[in-house]
């Protein structure tokens, strides 16, 4: 496993001083991740193209005998909406406090952890896994963190599982276009992109 991690997947460099894990867990960011997707284009895109999109993914893959998941980085629970609606033995994990408090409030029937999978023996209360999102993790999360954690979401599943991950930064689509003017403008950024080979 050692020798696929670092620049194997093709990824920028990006400086030592960031870090996603850090990055998520600030105060406020359940809020604020609350309220990004309550109204305009991200509330519009999860409601009219990922939410559909999922819920036949799941269907799918229920039908084919699937009833355990993991959602990756969880959140508020967004994507376990529509776990509940497909499987019965869902996990939720998720490094933030103040985000898990928000998904347990939602879904008091679903086991979550809290703790980053790569650094403790938190993943034996998740393995065995039939399927697994990680949905806005691997665009915002370095690169060497992407490694670890496809090293551990893997060990996660069992064998035929099934990862479901989405990439929400196109550069080839319309934001594509609109986020590099926006980053430049910002002078810093505020929105990333991911290239297929990434």
């Amino acid at each position: 496993r050692g020798a696929r991690r670092g620049g194997a997947l093709g990824q920028r460099p990006v400086p030592q001083s960031y870090s996603y894990r850090v990055g998520s867990t600030g105060a406020g960011y359940g809020r604020r991740y609350v309220r990004t997707f309550a109204e305009g284009y991200y509330a519009i895109n999860w409601r009219e193209v990922e939410a559909p999109m999922l819920r036949g993914i799941f269907a799918r893959l229920a039908a084919r005998g699937a009833s355990r998941s993991l959602d990756f980085a969880c959140g508020t629970g967004r994507i376990l909406e529509l776990h509940q609606e497909a499987f019965d033995d869902i996990v939720g994990v998720d490094i933030s406090p103040e985000m898990l408090a928000y998904a347990r409030g939602r879904y008091p029937d679903i086991r979550f952890v809290e703790g980053d999978l790569t650094r403790t023996s938190s993943i034996e209360a998740v393995n065995d896994r039939q399927v697994c999102t990680a949905f806005r993790f691997f665009l915002n999360a370095e690169p060497s963190l992407r490694a670890e954690v496809l090293d551990v979401l893997r060990d996660c599943l069992v064998e035929g599982g099934v990862l479901v991950a989405n990439f929400h930064g196109n550069p080839a689509s319309l934001v594509g276009i609109v986020y590099p003017v926006r980053n430049r403008l910002a002078g810093r950024e505020i929105n990333k992109l991911m290239r297929e080979e990434e």
